[in-house]
Formats: C-alpha cells, structure tokens, sequence
C-alpha cells in the first residue's frame, strides 16, 4: 500500500564511485585470504556492512521517518530534532556519509533532519515553526 506522504532522495552520483571502491576493496581483502567467491563474500560483506551502520547510527532518522508515514507528525518531529542534534555533534560523518554509512544521498542527514522537521510542522498546523526551519 502506497503513503501519501512525499519522499525525495536524490542521488549523489560520484558517491556511487566511492562505494564501488569500498565494495572492490572487501572483494579484494577475501580474494587475498584465498576464500572461494571473494566477489560474492565482498558483496555480502558491503550488504552487512551497510544494514548493520544504518541500523545503529540511524536510528532516530529510521523512527521518524516510520512516524512520518502514520502520520504523527509531532511525535517524528522530537525524533528528527534528535537526528539533527547528532550529525550536528558528528559532523564528519554526515559530510563523509558515503563511506562512514555507505549512504549515496546528496542531501546531508542535517539537511534532511530539518526538511523533515518543516515538513512536519507545516502537517501538524504550526506553518510559522516549518517556515523557521
């Protein structure tokens, strides 16, 4: 079932470049251990690798966005502000982003924090806080 709820995700095309190269890297770590199919255990690796960052360092994001979707928009607020509060004090890994959560999105999760939190003020009825933001 679809949501009505719009979601944009542009892509930032050279990131997929330096993904690629952290996916050929593990590729070439199990081919030197002389595992059979370092290409297939490469890819799985990038694949684990990427849930198990997105998993943990994302949280907030992930629960805002799922509160987003049922439409509870100011409880997603307190969940995008907690996002926002945290790449703001790990600022290097939302500007390396493609590499520290194998994430190939243009806009910074800061960016996306305060998106979101404009948007869901505008839903909940405050249009002068989603103006601020």
């Amino acid at each position: 079932m679809g949501t009505a709820i719009p979601v944009f995700r542009p892509v930032a095309w050279i990131s997929l470049v330096r993904q690629l190269t952290v996916m050929a890297f593990l590729m070439f770590i199990w081919y030197k251990s002389g595992i059979p199919y370092p290409y297939l255990w490469g890819s799985m690796s990038y694949l684990l690798l990427s849930f198990c960052l997105r998993s943990l360092l994302l949280q907030e994001h992930r629960a805002g966005m799922k509160l987003t979707k049922k439409e509870r928009f100011t409880e997603a607020i307190q969940h995008f502000e907690k996002s926002y509060e945290f790449f703001t004090r790990h600022t290097w890994m939302d500007k390396y982003r493609y590499l520290a959560l194998l994430s190939s999105g243009r806009l910074s999760y800061r960016e996306m924090a305060l998106i979101n939190i404009a948007f869901c003020s505008g839903q909940a009825g405050d249009g002068i806080m989603a103006r601020g933001y």
